[in-house]
């Protein structure tokens, strides 16, 4: 339990046994109360199988709720109960201030909250919280299968997989394909490259082979880093990024083409990914292999330091 201060409000620690009601409210979306059970626990099954932990408080003596998804790589989520009206948004917002602090003492970047476009209590709750609106998300996917894709024609490039020994050099590619990113530019530089990756492994399923660096006469031009989606037939791809000298030269297909390729190996059905609207050169090249946008998020971060790493 945080202490009330005068210009704060007390937050409780949700007891054991009101947290999956707790989560159904913080879950639910549109015109519903709290989300169903399956939603539910498909959420505790994706914490518990990727290692992530939830921290769930009530606000003051009200009905506004709270949760914070603790990812490895210090980095929070966070999720909002809808405000019933100005006079909740106010007390929700207020909440932040202690939670925003508790995060910042124990060494966290920064928090981020995904909402609807149509949320908008959500959303001036975050803003009146100090979260800055950063971009639209597109979800995309597509069949693993049809439209049918050719895998990677041979000899085009080497394919390298994770291996802890090797560790440094997926460091170093990933912080390659990060000069100049049009993929939320805001977080170049916000974390350690550790901290990247750390997070990255704990956005589904991991298996080293899912993660790879195409290498082009010996020289590293791109990184392919896939998770299996928790419950459905999927792989995501968590991240992908092309080195700066080799943007322009195909390399970036190369890299889709094997994700289709691995997730038909692994006899996945689909391949999902999230790509930033203000990405042109990607979204283009995401819809000329066949991925459709099957949703959108707005999303809002706060920082909690203001030095890069």
């Amino acid at each position: 339990m945080f202490d009330r201060s005068s210009d704060q409000l007390e937050l409780c620690v949700v007891p054991p046994e009101r947290q999956a009601e707790t989560l159904g409210v913080l879950l639910a979306r549109g015109d519903s109360r709290r989300a169903d059970a399956s939603t539910v626990q498909g959420l505790l099954r994706y914490c518990r199988e990727c290692g992530i932990d939830i921290d769930l408080y009530r606000v003051g003596d009200g009905a506004e709720t709270v949760g914070v998804m603790r990812l490895p790589g210090r980095v929070g989520i966070i999720l909002l109960s809808s405000p019933a009206d100005a006079g909740s948004e106010a007390k929700a917002a207020a909440a932040f201030r202690p939670l925003a602090a508790r995060f910042r003492a124990e060494g966290f970047t920064y928090l981020q909250s995904l909402v609807e476009n149509d949320e908008t209590p959500r959303r001036r709750v975050l803003e009146q919280a100090g979260f800055r609106h950063v971009t639209t998300l597109e979800y995309l996917s597509r069949a693993s299968v049809y439209p049918w894709v050719d895998p990677p024609p041979e000899g085009l490039a080497e394919w390298i997989e994770f291996r802890d020994e090797i560790r440094p050099r997926f460091e170093s590619v990933v912080l390659a394909t990060y000069e100049d990113t049009l993929d939320c530019p805001e977080l170049c530089g916000r974390r350690a490259v550790a901290d990247v990756l750390a997070a990255h492994r704990a956005s589904g399923e991991f298996r080293p082979q899912w993660w790879q660096i195409a290498s082009r006469d010996g020289r590293d031009v791109g990184c392919m880093l896939l998770a299996g989606v928790i419950g459905r037939s999927a792989l995501e791809v968590a991240y992908m990024g092309v080195t700066p000298s080799a943007r322009g030269t195909g390399v970036g297909g190369l890299l889709l083409r094997q994700a289709l390729h691995q997730a038909r190996v692994a006899e996945r059905a689909e391949v999902t990914l999230v790509v930033d609207a203000r990405n042109a050169p990607a979204r283009r090249l995401y819809e000329r292999f066949g991925f459709r946008a099957i949703a959108f998020r707005e999303a809002y971060l706060q920082f909690l330091t203001d030095e890069h790493a």
